[in-house]
C-alpha cells in the first residue's frame, strides 16, 4: 500500500490534472506503475515480509536471511522490500528498525532513510530519546525539531 501511494504521488505530477477518484485514471497509474522494468515489487515485498515475521523479535538472523535472500541492495526490487522485512522483523520498533537497517550491508544509507521514515511515521516522534535529535542536530549544525515542525506545518497547509 505505501508503495502504491508513492507511485500514485509520482503519477500526479507526471500527469497534470489526473484525479486518481476517476476509474480511469487509476487504471492508467496502475499501467504507469507496471512499465518499471525488474522483478514484481510488491511480490519482493510479501517474501521480505514473511521472512521478518518468521524472525520477528530476532532482527539480527532476519538481517542475514533478507541479505541472503532478498538483497539489500540501490535497486528499488532489493531496498524496497528489504525495508518491510525489516520492519516486520523488529514489529516496527524505530531503533531496532534502523540499526538493523544501518547494519544490513549494502546500500544501508537508503534502506535506513527509507526504514527511518517508515518507523517514524508508525511510531511519531515521542518514541525517540532526546539524546538522539541533540545528537543529530549538533553533528548536521541544524535545529531538526524546527525543521520537522516548519514542514508539518507545510505539508497541513497543501
Amino acid at each position: 500500500l505505501l508503495l502504491y501511494g508513492f507511485g500514485v504521488a509520482i503519477f500526479k505530477q507526471g500527469v497534470p490534472g489526473a484525479d486518481l477518484r476517476h476509474a480511469e485514471d487509476m487504471r492508467l497509474a496502475r499501467g504507469f506503475a507496471k512499465k518499471l522494468a525488474g522483478p514484481a515489487v510488491e511480490k519482493r515485498i510479501s517474501l521480505a515480509a514473511e521472512i521478518g515475521l518468521r524472525h520477528c523479535g530476532d532482527y539480527e538472523r532476519a538481517m542475514l536471511e533478507l541479505g541472503d535472500v532478498v538483497g539489500a541492495g540501490l535497486h528499488v526490487s532489493e531496498a524496497v522490500p528489504c525495508v518491510f522485512g525489516l520492519v516486520m522483523s523488529t514489529n516496527g520498533h524505530p531503533l531496532e528498525t534502523i540499526f538493523s537497517a544501518v547494519n544490513i550491508g549494502n546500500d544501508t544509507d537508503t534502506v535506513a532513510a527509507m526504514a527511518g521514515y517508515i518507523v517514524g511515521a508508525l511510531n511519531g516522534a515521542p518514541a525517540y530519546d532526546s539524546y538522539y535529535y541533540d545528537t543529530i542536530e549538533a553533528a548536521n549544525h541544524f535545529d531538526l525539531r524546527s525543521l520537522a515542525h516548519e514542514m508539518a506545518a507545510c505539508a497541513a497547509r497543501n
